[in-house]
């Protein structure tokens, strides 16, 4: 039991024998085995309720032993070091199934996406990807996908995934479809996207029509989508509700006026996802 008398000398006796065996690998120029005594310091920290400072990477290709990729990816600084051992830990057949290890593993396929390193984020997601009810993995790979060169294929992957989809999800792909038209021009495509998501009950697409009738000078249709989409139900996020509202606002301006402001920015991606029952 955590924090008895037992527990507290097993603790004490693998801290020296991590420390022990770290010196010692130092010695023998084997940084795998530093490492590996570096992670066994850094968990035990963590079970002490510590916050150890992220490990840097082996500085050797490691082939990790049964469950010792989790272990190395929950305390290795952000990186492909990181991310190859989370991936490990998502295929390690002696790690138990279950929510922690995938949460780790979109956390860390996030981490690499937005640093844009692709190899990695692309990797994890697409694994993840492979269960159909992993929405977000599918989103996140789909993402990776466009900012590799591939968004004509990720454009059909979210449409075809969106065709077999719970309404809740499927209006996420078609989001997303409608994102990476807009993205290589096609506005026709990004509208019959938009109108799959909005015949689902997506307010998140109607503000986005919204803007496209805003933009495109139809000031009279976008104030009439905005009020359903203020009104609407399920309600908009904070954020999106204050674009919407800027939004019914320069829709009521003069032309000359309206135009002189700028435009505030509408994502309609990864914002706060739709839930229906």
């Amino acid at each position: 039991m955590q924090g008895s008398a037992p527990a507290r000398r097993l603790e004490a006796e693998l801290s020296v024998l991590a420390s022990t065996r770290e010196r010692d690998a130092r010695k023998r120029h084997d940084p795998a085995a530093a490492f590996r005594s570096r992670v066994l310091l850094a968990q035990l920290a963590r079970y002490r309720g510590a916050a150890p400072g992220p490990l840097g990477p082996p500085g050797v290709e490691l082939e990790y032993e049964p469950r010792e990729a989790r272990l190395a990816a929950e305390v290795l600084a952000p990186g492909p070091a990181r991310a190859r051992a989370a991936l490990y830990a998502l295929r390690d057949p002696a790690d138990p199934r279950g929510t922690a290890r995938r949460e780790l593993a979109l956390a860390v396929a996030r981490e690499e996406f937005q640093a844009r390193r692709l190899e990695g984020a692309n990797a994890l997601a697409f694994a993840m990807a492979g269960d159909p009810a992993d929405v977000e993995a599918a989103l996140l790979w789909l993402r990776c996908e466009s900012l590799a060169g591939r968004a004509g294929e990720a454009e059909r992957q979210a449409s075809e995934r969106g065709s077999r989809a719970a309404p809740g999800a499927a209006i996420e792909f078609a989001l997303l479809e409608c994102e990476l038209a807009l993205a290589r021009e096609a506005p026709g495509a990004a509208r019959r996207a938009l109108g799959r998501a909005l015949a689902l009950g997506s307010n998140r697409a109607m503000l986005a029509l919204a803007w496209r009738e805003y933009e495109e000078a139809q000031r009279a249709r976008a104030a009439v989508l905005l009020a359903q989409c203020l009104q609407g139900s399920p309600a908009l996020a904070p954020g999106e509700r204050a674009r919407a509202w800027t939004c019914f606002a320069l829709a009521q301006l003069p032309s000359y006026k309206a135009d002189s402001l700028h435009d505030s920015p509408r994502p309609i991606g990864p914002a706060g996802s739709e839930t229906h029952p």
